[in-house]
């Protein structure tokens, strides 16, 4: 199967982003990944000049190290793996984007916050920066989330960006898992069904196929599969499957576009991120 040679964890000091890194750590371990940590503090905009302290660079750089510091702690503690650490300055999602880049990782892995819809909105919309200029994987783990490749659920339109996440989800229920779930959505509003009623039928007909092809793949490679086609918003209805079916973890595939524009194309993914209790992997066409 497909392994992360290299996985970027990005460690804030919250309970959130500890604990990814031991999700983190457990897949490293697994797959004898090397593993690497960052860190990024925000840029000192005041008057250097007219400030008190003679070292504002190295007091702001004090909370971070602290950072770092009790994350290397815990993957000593955890499974006395080696981690890279390294702190920087700047905006959070340009800095983690650049450094997986310049240290050739392959997955980049995030926690997010579970408690209050706004902490979560915020942690999701860094999130989903990330994704939109990563070239590689990235992977959300909701604070207190463990894990699990046994029940993969994959969400997929059929376009292209669907299809290496299929070959991804296929290869780790191979690897690890007890069954792969396929579901499509179709969002149709009521006004569209009642002007448009055909157009409907073939949407859903189209996503019935969808599911039906991928499922007859990877039945032929041994996986369990299970498909579903569901009308409505597409992160909701994938968020409400994945609780009914209590599947471990959620597969999706980004778009391929690069900034604004493939942020402006990945609501559905940060849609998901903020509803879901479960670990997203967004895979990436170009990774």
């Amino acid at each position: 199967m497909a392994k992360y040679r290299k996985i970027l964890v990005a460690l804030d000091g919250s309970p959130a982003s500890l604990s990814a890194l031991r999700q983190a750590l457990r897949l490293a371990d697994h797959q004898k990944s090397a593993i690497m940590g960052i860190t990024v503090m925000p840029v000192f905009e005041g008057d250097l000049d007219l400030t008190a302290v003679d070292d504002v660079r190295g007091v702001m750089r004090g909370p971070g190290e602290a950072i770092l510091e009790e994350a290397q702690k815990i993957v000593k503690a955890d499974r006395g793996l080696i981690m890279r650490t390294v702190l920087e300055r700047g905006e959070p999602f340009e800095r983690i984007v650049d450094l997986s880049e310049a240290e050739g990782c392959d997955l980049i892995v995030l926690g997010r916050h579970s408690h209050g819809r706004l902490a979560r909105r915020i942690v999701g919309r860094v999130a989903t920066r990330v994704i939109g200029y990563s070239k590689v994987d990235v992977l959300v783990v909701p604070e207190g989330a463990s894990i699990e490749w046994g029940r993969i659920l994959l969400a997929t339109d059929g376009s292209r960006y669907s299809e290496r996440a299929a070959r991804r989800a296929v290869d780790f229920a191979k690897a690890y898992g007890e069954s792969l779930d396929i579901v499509s959505v179709t969002d149709v509003t009521d006004e569209f069904s009642a002007l448009a009623p055909k157009a409907r039928e073939e949407m859903t007909a189209k996503a019935s196929d969808i599911v039906e092809n991928l499922g007859r793949t990877a039945s032929e490679e041994g996986v369990t599969v299970r498909t579903f086609v569901k009308e409505g918003d597409a992160a909701r209805c994938i968020a409400d499957l994945a609780a009914q079916e209590r599947v471990d973890v959620i597969f999706m595939g980004s778009h391929g576009r690069t900034g604004l524009r493939r942020l402006l194309m990945g609501s559905v993914t940060e849609g998901l991120i903020s509803l879901t209790a479960r670990p997203v992997l967004v895979v990436n066409v170009s990774g």
